[in-house]
């Protein structure tokens, strides 16, 4: 069963209802949603430039180290294949010509593949690009709006 996490040693930059809602919606995940990430490994990658492999002291790192140590585990776990591009303004096959930062695009592509949603808290660079968004078909549901627009 899973339980309330705290946010531990979380650097906090936003109100404690935007920390309960991104609470919530780790837990909700890592309890009863398949997750999905690319096979390559590159948002694994990206999260171990953030977060500790030891699952401390903090909410993300907890999530991190669910991921990495699941990744394998088909009924926790979706993997799939994208394709990364030479095409600096599209970044991987699976996208268009976007204007999304490049550090996001693997999210994107995973999304657009798996036709999953796209979780986000703070990071304005989804509101800043809907219209791609929209385009692709893609949702993006905003834990934090307020935190995410510029």
């Amino acid at each position: 069963m899973c339980r309330k996490r705290q946010t531990g040693g979380d650097k906090i930059h936003v109100d404690a209802d935007c920390q309960e809602a991104c609470v919530d919606r780790l837990e909700s995940l890592v309890c009863s949603e398949i997750i999905t990430i690319d096979k390559g490994g590159l948002i694994l990658d990206e999260y171990s430039n953030h977060f500790s492999f030891s699952g401390k002291p903090g909410i993300g790192d907890m999530f991190f180290k669910y991921l990495f140590d699941n990744q394998y585990n088909h009924n926790r776990i979706n993997q799939v294949e994208i394709h990364e591009s030479d095409d600096e303004h599209i970044g991987f096959e699976e996208l268009p010509k976007n204007k999304l930062d490049p550090s996001d695009r693997k999210f994107l592509a995973v999304a657009v593949k798996a036709e999953a949603i796209i979780i986000n808290a703070t990071d304005s660079d989804w509101m800043e690009q809907h219209s791609l968004m929209k385009k692709l078909g893609v949702e993006v549901c905003q834990l934090c709006p307020e935190y995410a627009a510029k």
